[in-house]
């Protein structure tokens, strides 16, 4: 397949647009990904988007500055999909790579994968088809497999998160209620303003969901549609005590809303544990806690 390359900008400066001639048009939904390095799950992450049961979509991966085999992985799938539009740019982290991509896409909704991670074949068809049916709803996720480095169910497997607005509305000031690689969300500004906040490089997708419930319901699939990648050692302890600190930041600002009960506080001491204590401290806290 014939491919046209062109250098485009914006607010985090140039990058480099790799497109199919003969690219889908007139999407109605936008499916988003970014890889770093990830040539090991890339090519099952992306067979999974191709063949989901639902088609009018284009597939927008970023390349974020990898220098491993991602881009290769992704080219190649290009050839066989006009689907695939490629950014190609220097590593800027995930949420400058996402807003990048969101810039450039063209569907009435967005929905996102993370490059190690699996979609079920009907996930895009079901988080349509409830948007489509339900106006007032801004976001739909959904339940999900825990899976291991080969891809086997690991353990007890089955994610259940809360599902209906009033049970997300109610534990989302104390912890993320949506896997961000699955969900699905209206590609509409009118009242937000903005998506990811490029000052969070982590939490993007929690302190944009807080911003979300101000003004819309939310929604969770109760079945299981992705499957979430997850083995030891895949994070850092120190990028973990990173995340918490985002996390951590996103608190803050509920916290300045007024919007705590004792379950907010009882996360917020979790995340200050992991954060500021020394393992054999944070073990202690677990167990006096009961968790």
């Amino acid at each position: 397949m014939t491919v046209q390359k062109e250098t485009s900008k914006d607010q985090f400066g140039s990058f480099e647009i790799i497109k199919p001639k003969g690219f889908v048009d007139n999407a109605d939904v936008s499916v988003v990904m970014s890889v770093f390095n990830g040539e090991k799950f890339l090519a099952k992450s992306i067979d999974s988007i191709l063949g989901q049961s639902f088609d009018n979509f284009e597939f927008i991966i970023v390349n974020d500055g990898s220098e491993d085999n991602s881009l290769n992985i992704a080219i190649e799938y290009q050839k066989l999909s006009n689907r695939i539009l490629i950014i190609d740019q220097e590593n800027m982290g995930l949420t400058k790579a996402l807003i990048r991509a969101i810039g450039i896409s063209r569907g009435r909704y967005i929905a996102r994968q993370d490059a190690d991670d699996i979609s079920l074949e009907e996930r895009l068809e079901k988080q349509f088809d409830f948007l489509e049916s339900n106006s007032d709803y801004f976001l739909a996720g959904c339940n999900y497999n825990v899976i291991d480095v080969n891809g086997n169910l690991n353990g007890n497997p089955e994610i259940s998160v809360p599902i209906e607005d009033r049970q997300i509305k109610s534990v989302i000031n104390r912890y993320n209620p949506f896997a961000h690689s699955f969900v699905m969300f209206r590609n509409d500004l009118s009242k937000l303003g903005h998506f990811y906040d490029p000052k969070y490089k982590y939490s993007q997708d929690y302190e944009l969901w807080t911003r979300v419930q101000k003004h819309y319901k939310m929604y969770n699939l109760p079945e299981v549609l992705g499957s979430n990648r997850r083995w030891p050692g895949m994070i850092s302890e120190d990028k973990i005590k990173t995340q918490r600190r985002y996390a951590l930041r996103v608190k803050k600002q509920i916290m300045l809303n007024h919007i705590t009960n004792i379950g907010f506080w009882y996360y917020l001491l979790k995340d200050l544990s992991v954060v500021y204590l020394p393992g054999s401290f944070r073990q202690i806290y677990r167990k006096l806690a009961g968790k």
